[in-house]
């Protein structure tokens, strides 16, 4: 009977091995592309911390089982390759920081004031949410509803200056 049981064992340590290098091959990846965006905007802290709080609890589970194998190791390097993208968080982070400094910065010089405002900060934020080459023109429609569209800047081709906002769409 005790065969069985360790031939169960074995296929299920097989199969749980497999699960995490096939889970654990996406880690690297993210790593590499979160290193090279320089970025922590598409980055999430709460599910990678997440992640590695489900590594430390199948780590726990083996040693608390006293089943010290090769599916431990693997727990172990998805765990270092899981935790050196918090680390990279925090580096993507600064580098967001410094980028907002340098906006604020650089927007300050150009407009001629030094000192930094709230409204500044907010109108800095509004800048960074909308493309520059896109803005609200009202049209009317066919039926003369007015609507608000988002049109391209290059589009435009019959609005001369700002003079003349009303456009007539034909179907």
């Amino acid at each position: 009977m005790n065969q069985p049981e360790s031939e169960g064992m074995k296929m299920a340590e097989l199969l749980e091995s497999t699960m995490l290098i096939c889970f654990g091959l996406s880690w690297p990846m993210n790593l590499a592309k979160n290193i090279k965006a320089k970025s922590a905007r598409n980055m999430s802290l709460q599910f990678i911390l997440l992640i590695i709080t489900g590594y430390i609890a199948g780590i726990s589970a083996k040693i608390y089982n006293h089943r010290f194998n090769y599916v431990l190791v693997v727990y172990l390097l998805n765990l270092i390759v899981v935790s050196a993208n918090v680390v990279v968080y925090f580096i993507n982070c600064r580098y967001d920081r410094q980028a907002k400094e340098a906006n604020a910065k650089l927007s300050r010089q150009i407009s001629g004031n030094a000192v930094n405002t709230s409204v500044e900060t907010a109108a800095l934020a509004a800048q960074e949410s909308t493309p520059l080459n896109h803005r609200f023109i009202p049209r009317r429609t066919t039926g003369h509803k007015l609507r608000q569209r988002l049109v391209p800047r290059d589009t435009r081709m019959g609005i001369r200056k700002e003079k003349m906002k009303w456009k007539h769409i034909v179907k």
